[in-house]
């Protein structure tokens, strides 16, 4: 395979879309609510945004911060900090001011890219940082990216590195701040070709993106089928389970990723026996604990169906374990397996001691080595020294999830074994929300708990004692704001528990376990309200 461009062989993504521009350039490549580009449309402008990030000044190992915005002209500006060796930070556009501009600091990206309305979102960025209005590198809006056949033939690419940053994914931080894992093209390369073994992914596929652009589920549902030549519809409408299953069926998609609980809330839905799902034949799913029922409904409406149990860190490029689940398996286990390691992947399980698992059916933290592993944390050191550990002369990441192999070689999760959960799909370093509880001045004590809601599954509640010890619960509405100004919206609990007191052990420790079980109840009494309160305990 020769890329169009060069004339090389293909090692890119960029150069896989200018061989896929050559071969089928009619081809629609990604198409959103409003546009829709072709292979070659794609091709021609992701290299004039290279060519305008050039003219800039940006060049090879610089950064950009993106506002994810799920949109057919960010994907084209994506793959055009990819043809130059630029590596894009994907951001939430929803990031409070502090959180961005944390990022901003650490990262010292060139440019960000956003849309005209959201300029005031980066007003307390450094001034240095160039703004790159999306529109402005648009193939449907005027701008200085519309370079001609000519310019783009003439210009001096630079020569990529599988060593170069491809992106930097910022997640969840222990210390209270988010971490950025950078990510290189060897490692997304390798994903890409390993991940694929189980989607099957070929130019004939009709793929649905479902996950914004900072999650790293994008590389799965966005980037990976354009590396394989196939049609990307951008989901970008809301996600009301009706409505995608209709968006599956006119489409007829063919793959798409979900995490867990969207593929219950699709499962769930009335219309879902109605709508003429035939057309599917891979989904990737994972992030949290897979619901057996959920699973059981998708494979006997769609026999032919397969569902890939996917599990991986950010860290690991998404997925490194997998486990695929058909009609004939689906009922040959309680819970479902994580699976066995992504080719040019090892994994191990290690115990309190540090001492390599060999037995089977024993729990232990699953460690993973390969080329998918992230070079490590952005401008953090010491985060990486704490994760990234040699065994044997070759370099494993701890993922702190304990987990356990059987008899087949299968491992199966067992649960956490550190303070990071997921919440619907999103990983969260609890110590990111703890921190941001303990700076509120309202606030003199709290505990954060993980309960379960029905229909929800996993959500954040926090039990709160305010600095004067009242129960007003009109303050617990001030502490939700200011939460809210700090964290994103998937890290703000979701109940909020007034208290007088919080109950203890026989040992003096707080009773966490009984404060979540009271949640649970209370939530059951008083669904409507998000604010509870409890001034003795029962």
């Amino acid at each position: 395979m020769l890329d169009a461009l060069t004339g090389k062989p293909v090692d890119s993504l960029g150069g896989r879309i200018s061989y896929y521009a050559g071969k089928q350039p009619n081809k629609m490549a990604v198409q959103d609510s409003r546009h829709s580009l072709t292979y070659a449309e794609l091709d021609k402008h992701s290299l004039a945004c290279a060519a305008a990030l050039s003219q800039w000044g940006i060049t090879r190992g610089d950064r950009i911060i993106c506002f994810a915005q799920k949109e057919v002209s960010l994907v084209a500006a994506i793959i055009g900090c990819l043809r130059m060796g630029v590596g894009y930070v994907p951001v939430d556009p929803k990031n409070p001011p502090g959180r961005l501009q944390h990022i901003a600091r650490e990262i010292a990206p060139k440019a960000v890219i956003l849309p005209e309305k959201m300029l005031a979102e980066a007003a307390g960025l450094d001034p240095e940082i160039r703004r790159i209005p999306l529109e402005s590198i648009s193939p449907f809006h005027a701008g200085p990216c519309h370079l001609t056949e000519d310019s783009i033939s003439g210009h001096v690419w630079p020569d990529i590195d599988i060593s170069d940053m491809a992106y930097c994914m910022y997640t969840s931080g222990s210390t209270g701040l988010p971490k950025g894992v950078v990510i290189e093209h060897r490692s997304m390369l390798a994903f890409f070709a390993a991940v694929n073994e189980f989607m099957n992914i070929t130019e004939e596929s009709v793929c649905m993106n479902t996950s914004p652009f900072y999650f790293d589920v994008s590389i799965v549902d966005t980037l990976l089928p354009l590396y394989c030549g196939a049609s990307v519809y951008l989901y970008d409408e809301f996600m009301i389970p009706s409505l995608v299953l209709q968006y599956i069926a006119r489409r007829r998609i063919t793959h798409f990723a979900a995490v867990a609980p969207i593929l219950s809330l699709l499962s769930e839905e009335p219309h879902f026996g109605k709508e003429d799902l035939s057309s599917l034949k891979r989904i990737m799913t994972g992030a949290e604990v897979l619901n057996v029922k959920s699973i059981q409904r998708w494979l006997q409406e769609v026999p032919a169906l397969t569902v890939i149990n996917g599990y991986g860190p950010t860290e690991a490029t998404c997925v490194c374990l997998a486990h695929p689940i058909t009609a004939a398996n689906v009922n040959d286990h309680h819970l479902f397996p994580i699976g066995r390691p992504l080719t040019g992947i090892n994994a191990l399980l290690i115990d309190q001691a540090g001492e390599i698992i060999e037995a089977p059916g024993v729990s232990g933290e699953l460690l993973v080595a390969g080329d998918q592993l992230m070079r490590g944390y952005w401008s953090n050191p010491e985060a990486t020294k704490s994760r990234l550990v040699a065994i044997h002369g070759e370099v494993y990441y701890r993922t702190g999830d304990i987990c356990q192999q059987d008899e087949q070689g299968l491992y199966h999760f067992i649960g956490r074994g550190d303070d990071e959960v997921k919440i619907l799909g999103y990983r969260i370093n609890l110590n990111e929300i703890r921190g941001a509880l303990g700076e509120i001045p309202l606030v003199r004590d709290f505990i954060l708990s993980i309960i379960h809601e029905e229909g929800r599954g996993k959500v954040l509640a926090a039990a709160i004692i305010l600095k004067d010890g009242d129960l007003e619960l009109g303050k617990l509405a001030n502490v939700q704001r200011a939460l809210k100004d700090k964290l994103l919206d998937y890290m703000v609990p979701r109940y909020l528990l007034l208290c007088t007191g919080f109950p203890k052990l026989p040992s003096g420790k707080t009773d966490a376990k009984r404060i979540a079980r009271y949640i649970e109840e209370q939530i059951e009494h008083n669904k409507a309200s998000l604010h509870l309160q409890s001034a003795d305990w029962p």
